[in-house]
């Protein structure tokens, strides 16, 4: 599709022309004049040579690519449209937007497949490859193992757990997340990289050896894309031995407690000692984030908190490896890749056994305070619970050592999918944990429950038969346009419809078994 004179001629520049365009600004104007991409790039060349000095100046070229882009796809010119916001994505790789827009043009090219991929936050291989030559630069991939000065410790192995099918109030094999018969963790290792580099954007992670050499497994979302927006923005020097603890979604409950906290594990069982870290580099910012660090030894005055683009180059660096969905490219299986020793870590880091502890028995947490994937009618719900002896907690009103202690007590959980189910790894084993679902469906807490030795049931409040939902949708997917995309959004954030008496008979009898 790519790389033809007739492709330049109908707007495309390949990468390497790109470079060449963004450095001189003649050259930029001959490019405005024979009708091809890039007009915004107009500007004198100190002005470009700052950009590395400048990510204000990076994002407001960005931005006028991006409208350079909206023009082009309104006249109709797709391929020039798509070149200018593959260049906008490629200065902010960390903008989901400018990738769904990449997706938009893509879908009215024609390119369901190429666009499908983008709505699910990967960069089509032929994008890379046209755009950032990404065949010849594959040579800098490498094992992290293999890595110029660095060096390699293991921590954990690899593991599967069987995983039995979950008992459930409707028959169906709809929802295929819950078809994997096992867990597949793939272990966890550190690597210690002399003056290595980190690139982080909250969406796609970055790590590079002193030689610049890209270490293949710690590498998250687009690589290519990550590796060219690098080259606009200087990486900050940091002294010392410098640990990268962050991860995608780390505001969120459970990504934070489930795929940032474990890590300090791993370097512990990799004979790292905490006190030995100079500095942390990780986005907390809630409170729930500061008092959970500062709980397990990391203290305040030794956080790097640096919202946005993050481009650190460290005299030492730490990257801990540690992953829990089973996707190479597309992100999927979410849960599936955790290894048993993390509920067991957490529960015995914030929820060490109480002698005689009183039993909290029934819990229904509820999700009143947010703002999706509640149940739309709970008040009529809370007061048949309650005739059930369930005790009915926002979880947001508790401090993490005090949800700790409140679950650790628990028989019976009960509530809605969402970050409060995290705290079922602090549970006694055999606790009943019961999840309810709308049109919004992941195996994680399924997973985990059975990693910590609780029984699992779900209820699917959405008729399947009714509100049937592809596999492609199911797992992120979007069929066609930003529209579908808007759907999956929709179903993640809407409240449960919940058929009270048809639940509460399916809750009777679980409860009695």
């Amino acid at each position: 599709m790519y790389g033809s004179g007739q492709d330049q001629a109908a707007g495309l520049v390949p990468e390497d022309a790109y470079r060449k365009f963004a450095s001189n600004a003649d050259s930029l104007r001959r490019c405005a004049n024979s009708g091809m991409a890039c007009v915004s790039w107009q500007l004198p060349r100190q002005q470009l040579s700052a950009v590395n000095e400048s990510e204000a100046l990076v994002r407001k070229l960005a931005r006028q690519l991006q409208v350079e882009a909206q023009v082009r796809l309104g006249e109709g010119q797709l391929r020039a449209a798509l070149t200018s916001q593959v260049h906008a994505l490629s200065l902010l790789p960390g903008d989901t937007r400018l990738l769904r827009e990449v997706g938009d043009i893509l879908a009215a090219d024609g390119d369901e497949a190429a666009a499908s991929l983008c709505y699910r936050g990967v960069v089509p291989d032929h994008i890379n490859a046209f755009f950032f030559a990404s065949e010849h630069c594959s040579g800098r991939l490498i094992p992290a193992k293999s890595g110029s000065d660095t060096t390699h410790l293991p921590a954990f192995g690899r593991e599967a757990q069987t995983l039995p099918p979950p008992v459930r109030n409707a028959v169906t094999d709809q929802y295929s997340q819950f078809n994997w018969q096992r867990t597949e963790s793939s272990g966890a290792f550190v690597s210690v990289i002399a003056q290595g580099q980190l690139w982080f954007d909250g969406s796609n992670t970055l790590v590079t050896d002193s030689k610049r050499q890209i270490l293949a497994e710690h590498i998250k979302g687009n690589a290519w894309f990550a590796d060219h927006a690098a080259t606009f923005h200087h990486p900050r020097k940091l002294p010392g031995t410098v640990c990268f603890l962050d991860a995608r979604s780390s505001s969120i409950y459970y990504h934070w407690m489930i795929d940032v906290l474990p890590k300090l594990a791993v370097l512990e069982a990799a004979g790292i000692a905490l006190h030995d870290i100079d500095v942390f580099v990780v986005n907390a910012t809630s409170s729930f984030q500061k008092a959970t660090l500062a709980h397990l030894g990391v203290s305040a005055d030794r956080i790097v908190v640096r919202e946005g683009v993050q481009h650190w180059q460290a005299e030492r660096l730490l990257v801990p490896y540690l992953k829990h969905d089973i996707g190479e490219r597309v992100y999927r299986g979410l849960g599936i890749g955790i290894a048993s020793w993390v509920p067991r870590w957490l529960k015995q880091s914030f929820a060490p056994l109480t002698p005689n502890a009183e039993s909290t028995g029934r819990l229904y947490i509820s999700r009143a305070q947010r703002a999706s994937r509640g149940i739309a009618d709970e008040a009529a719900l809370i007061v048949e619970l309650e005739a059930r002896d369930f005790k009915v907690v926002q979880l947001e009103t508790l401090t993490v050592l005090q949800q700790a202690e409140l679950l650790s007590r628990c028989k019976v959980v009960l509530g809605a999918h969402g970050a409060g189910l995290t705290n079922m790894c602090f549970c006694p084993p055999g606790t009943r944990i019961i999840e309810l679902f709308g049109d919004y469906v992941v195996p994680c807490y399924w997973a985990l429950s059975q990693l910590a030795g609780l029984r699992y049931w779900q209820y699917l409040a959405h008729d399947p038969g009714v509100r049937r939902l592809s596999d492609e949708t199911r797992s992120g997917t979007c069929n066609a346009g930003q529209s579908s995309l808007k759907t999956v959004t929709q179903r993640r954030d809407q409240l449960i419809d919940l058929d009270l008496e048809d639940f509460l008979a399916n809750l009777d009898r679980w409860l009695a078994e």
